[in-house]
């Protein structure tokens, strides 16, 4: 069980069986399945669960997020943008599909090779990376080990620049309006350094504390992010939808999501008893969406309407301009001046 094999071959464990021991071993223990289909949004395995989950994270992503909207703004025309998020949203499925397939596959291992874990692999999240430091080839480990840094570091430098961004342009410079270039790069070069040292000292704890990284990620990140779709919808939908009505939906979600997170779990800091949020914690997040949406629109009736043109900004407007150009090129009078 010592030679060395291609990556492949070493994860479907071809002294024991080969490809198809492997697959079959996973399949009886129901490694493919998708989860529960039962309507039950307090199971942690919950198809339902997963996918309002996901349904709702990637609409914040896809929409808010600042590392997307970026690409969005150097898209040549709106046609080109769209096909930017269908072919990322695309590409999600294999990925997730080739990502969760490796561990299963080195489940599939460990249980046919008869390779038994050292008594320090205590936790779920370190059987990989025992995997790679002692069955993969020095070069091929190597290699693998440099893309995944790579791919790590391109994407925790695009958020970093991003918070930096937002932290000079929407804050700093409402703060110190008369600061200098100089200054303003200098405090971005400090806010990225801080949320670095943020960063690594967040990754510290969820190494300590957390079994699993993963689970745990979807959970944090789905309460963080917790209204930003429904901000969104809110503005994107609704034309009526103004100022005020947009922190009134931001308050009535702030005041959900933290009586729904102290309440959640088996021991909540708050316990109310029958009153404690009882569904999974990531519904958490899938609801803050949806409170922050509707009391947004309610309470925009409670003030002046904005103006006519916010329409414009609007998925109505949009439509409305769609429809304006279709006319307009459809029109006697486009083909005359096309045909000249």
């Amino acid at each position: 069980m010592h030679r060395h094999f291609h990556l492949s071959r070493i994860l479907v464990a071809p002294d024991a069986g080969g490809p198809s021991a492997a697959f079959n071993l996973a399949w009886e223990h129901h490694k493919f399945s998708l989860g529960s289909f039962d309507v039950d949004f307090t199971k942690k395995g919950s198809v339902w669960v997963m996918a309002l989950y996901g349904f709702f994270w990637y609409l914040q992503k896809y929409t808010a997020d600042q590392t997307l909207v970026q690409r969005y703004l150097v898209a040549k025309s709106d046609r080109e943008a769209l096909k930017g998020v269908a072919l990322g949203a695309l590409l999600c499925v294999p990925a997730w599909t080739l990502f969760m397939l490796i561990g299963t596959l080195v489940w599939a291992y460990y249980q046919l090779s008869g390779d038994l874990l050292p008594a320090h692999i205590d936790k779920p999240d370190k059987i990989f990376p025992h995997f790679l430091a002692t069955r993969i080839p020095a070069g091929l480990a190597g290699l693998f080990m440099s893309s995944l840094f790579a791919a790590a570091m391109s994407m925790l430098s695009s958020d970093l620049n991003c918070l930096s961004v937002v932290g000079v342009e929407d804050y700093y410079r409402r703060l110190r309006p008369n600061s200098t270039d100089r200054q303003r790069l200098t405090m971005g070069k400090l806010i990225v350094a801080g949320c670095g040292i943020v960063s690594v000292f967040i990754a510290i704890v969820i190494a300590a504390y957390s079994e699993r990284v993963l689970s745990f990620y979807f959970t944090v990140s789905s309460i963080i992010a917790g209204g930003l779709a429904g901000l969104f919808l809110l503005a994107f939908l609704s034309p009526r939808a103004n100022r005020e009505g947009a922190y009134i939906g931001i308050a009535f979600c702030l005041i959900f999501t933290t009586w729904a997170t102290l309440t959640n779990g088996k021991a909540p800091a708050w316990n109310l008893g029958n009153y404690n949020f009882k569904l999974h914690p990531v519904m958490i997040g899938v609801l803050a969406h949806v409170v922050l949406l509707i009391a947004g629109y309610v309470g925009s009736w409670c003030f002046v309407a904005p103006e006519k043109i916010s329409r414009e900004m609007t998925l109505w407007g949009w439509l409305d301009r769609r429809k304006a150009l279709q006319a307009a090129l459809s029109s006697p009078q486009t083909e005359v001046i096309v045909k000249g």
